[in-house]
């Protein structure tokens, strides 16, 4: 009678079945909705500095050559900017992005970059005129170089950043336009042309804040609460169903990713 043959496994007491199903679990563990929700409070405060900072920085340029043009400001078209230069917008895009904005107020500005002769309204729709095209160009070439030179010690991390918030953009494009209506409409808008690795990287970071304003106002809605008269608990609730709604893009990133995200975006100067 031959001996029966005892299986050995190295470095595991654990047959190899058994180790990729202890391996598949602490992946799911990472993607859960707790562990995604966790990760969209964490990397928020990061998205919302950093795409903030471009205006901060290039204030004092933007403002020289607006005025330049004889405006006291650019207004609305600075929010819906990147929209303009991609083509037509309607006014419900605009109210859209200024979601908080009283709409008569909107409809007077736009009314306004008309008479200056920044836009043109043909058929229920708002374009850029050449001289309001030129505009907008000349300050998003302002905000390409000003997010270059502020970033520049950190170069080594924006093709990572480039590559995982466009996928995580990608996945996002599954989500109810309805409940998503800004993101909708932003993650469209095409990058600038020759755009530096960290203009890309800001438009996109723009087009992730977007994303958590619609999960914010959709958290709001949801409870049927409105900001001003909402407890302290409340806004708590309100807080975690956030995070809850802008949480499963991030999925298309493994933990390891993320957590490189994170550690990139705390890099960089805000």
């Amino acid at each position: 009678m031959r001996p029966r043959r005892i299986a050995r496994f190295p470095l595991s007491d654990s047959p190899p079945n058994v180790r990729v199903r202890r391996a598949h679990t602490r992946r799911d563990r990472s993607a859960r909705p707790a562990a995604l929700a966790e990760f969209a409070r964490e990397v928020a405060p990061h998205i919302d500095r950093l795409a903030i900072a471009v205006h901060r920085h290039a204030s004092p340029a933007g403002r020289a050559v607006i005025r330049s043009y004889g405006l006291p400001n650019a207004g609305v078209l600075i929010d819906v900017r990147a929209l303009l230069l991609g083509g037509p917008i309607t006014f419900d895009d605009l109210a859209t992005i200024e979601r908080y904005a009283p709409r008569d107020g909107l409809q007077t500005a736009l009314d306004e970059h008309v008479r200056q002769g920044m836009l043109a309204h043909v058929s229920n729709r708002y374009r850029l005129t050449a001289r309001g095209r030129e505009l907008l160009e000349r300050l998003t070439v302002i905000q390409g170089e000003t997010i270059t030179i502020l970033w520049a010690d950190s170069t080594a991390g924006l093709p990572m950043l480039i590559d995982a918030t466009t996928r995580v953009i990608a996945a996002a494009t599954s989500l109810p336009r309805e409940r998503y209506p800004a993101f909708t409409l932003m993650h469209a808008a095409p990058d600038p042309p020759a755009a530096t690795a960290a203009h890309r990287v800001l438009t996109r970071l723009t087009t992730l804040r977007y994303l958590r304003a619609d999960a914010h106002a959709a958290a709001w809605s949801d409870r049927g609460l409105i900001a001003p008269h909402a407890e302290p608990h409340e806004r708590e609730l309100i807080e975690a169903d956030t995070n809850a709604n802008a949480a499963p893009p991030w999925a298309a990133l493994a933990r390891g990713e993320r957590e490189r995200v994170l550690a990139a975006m705390a890099a960089l100067i805000g």
